[in-house]
Formats: C-alpha cells, sequence, structure tokens
C-alpha cells in the first residue's frame, strides 16, 4: 500500500542516518564550545580520549571554562582536563594554582599533594567553584519578593547582553532566601558556594550578614 511504503522509506532513511551517525569517526573539538558540548554528553572512553587530546592545546581560559562542569559530568576526563590547566597557570598566579592543585588532588591525589607542596599551601575548601558561574541569592517572599526579582531579572539581561558577545557565557543559578532569613540564606551559600566562583546577594540586612561571615570563612 501506498502508506506503507512511505513508512517503509522513513524508516530506511531513519535507520540509515542512524547508522552514519554511530558509524562516523569521532573527531577532537575544534573549538571550547565543541569541547563544551562533548564535556555535556555521557562519559564513555571514546568521549574522554577526545576531551583530553583537545585539552594538550587549549588556553587556560578554555579548559577553566570547561571545568566550570561538575565531577558527575566530567568523568574520568576531569584529571587530565586539571592537569592541562595547571601547567598553563602562570606562576604569579598564586590562588588560581592553589585551586586548581587543590582540585587535581581530589582527582589525582599523588600529582596533586606534590603540586599543593611545591606552593606551600593546603588545599582550599572548594576548588571546584568557577567564576563562570554566578549564584544570585536573592528573596523570594515577603515584602521584598519585588525587589528580588527586579535584581534578578537585571543580573539576566546585563548577562544576556555580554554572553551574546563571548565563546564562553557565564551561568546563572538563582538561590531563593526565603524572606528576611539568616539561616536559609547562610544554607543557601553554602550549597551555591561548592560550584559557584561569584555570589550576589542579600537584599536585607541580617541574610547580607550571614552571606558576608560564610564568604569571609571560605
Amino acid at each position: 500500500m501506498p502508506g506503507a511504503r512511505r513508512l517503509s522509506a522513513v524508516l530506511i532513511a531513519a535507520l540509515a542516518l542512524g547508522a552514519f551517525e554511530v558509524g562516523a569517526t569521532p573527531t577532537t573539538p575544534g573549538d571550547v564550545r565543541a569541547a563544551d558540548g562533548l564535556a555535556g554528553q555521557p562519559p564513555s572512553r571514546e568521549r574522554d580520549r577526545l576531551l583530553e587530546r583537545w585539552a594538550v592545546r587549549a588556553p587556560l581560559v578554555e579548559l577553566l571554562y570547561v571545568l566550570r562542569r561538575p565531577p558527575v559530568e566530567l568523568g574520568r576526563s576531569e584529571a587530565a582536563l586539571v592537569r592541562a590547566a595547571v601547567a598553563r597557570a602562570p606562576k604569579d598566579r598564586v590562588a588560581l594554582r592553589r585551586n586548581l592543585a587543590s582540585r587535581l588532588a581530589l582527582v589525582a591525589p599523588g600529582a596533586g599533594r606534590r603540586t599543593l607542596a611545591e606552593l606551600g599551601s593546603t588545599p582550599v575548601s572548594r576548588p571546584r567553584a568557577s567564576v563562570f558561574r554566578i549564584a544570585a541569592l536573592l528573596p523570594d517572599s515577603g515584602n521584598y519578593e519585588a525587589e528580588g526579582r527586579a535584581v534578578r531579572l537585571g543580573i539576566e539581561v546585563g548577562l544576556e547582553h555580554a554572553n551574546a558577545r563571548t565563546s564562553t557565557p557565564i551561568e546563572l543559578a538563582f538561590w531563593p532566601t526565603g524572606d528576611d532569613q539568616p539561616a536559609r540564606a547562610a544554607a543557601a551559600f553554602d550549597s551555591a558556594a561548592v560550584l559557584s566562583g561569584v555570589v550576589i546577594g542579600e537584599l536585607l540586612v541580617p541574610p547580607t550578614q550571614a552571606l558576608t561571615t560564610e564568604s569571609r570563612r571560605l
């Protein structure tokens, strides 16, 4: 029947396309966007191999950008990316080198400890916090809910404008802090600071004081 023939043709085309994609030879990413897209794919030996090959020649800023991803996404490739970043970090960037060495100690303990010893430093508490990720801690209820929403919108608009002109866009994550609740703000900060290198907030004095205390501790 004509309908059946059309369906068969569609299925054959789909199967052929799938075979082509599966059989295609993977290539090393050509730029940071391709590398970041690859890092977002499920971990596999082939994916990790391609990321490691890309890392050999990748600039420091691009390595740091891909390293903003959490370990569950980076998988085994995290160690190779961190090693490459350590090798490219200028010696006068002491804080950055300490941060990278601390992260290396998590994924390659021997190499990380040696690098920390060379720096005469101890590990930092949040080595995976990335400056490519901003956490906005703002009230989401009560008298200042509207102000919190307005500030968040302003941050989003500003980042949208800046991100349109860069290959390493900054991510924004919103963390609600309730209505003048210092304890909730401190808890939000503690969670956000694991992966976020920049924190914006709060609006009210007591929660802001709590965030100041937490930031100084870190």
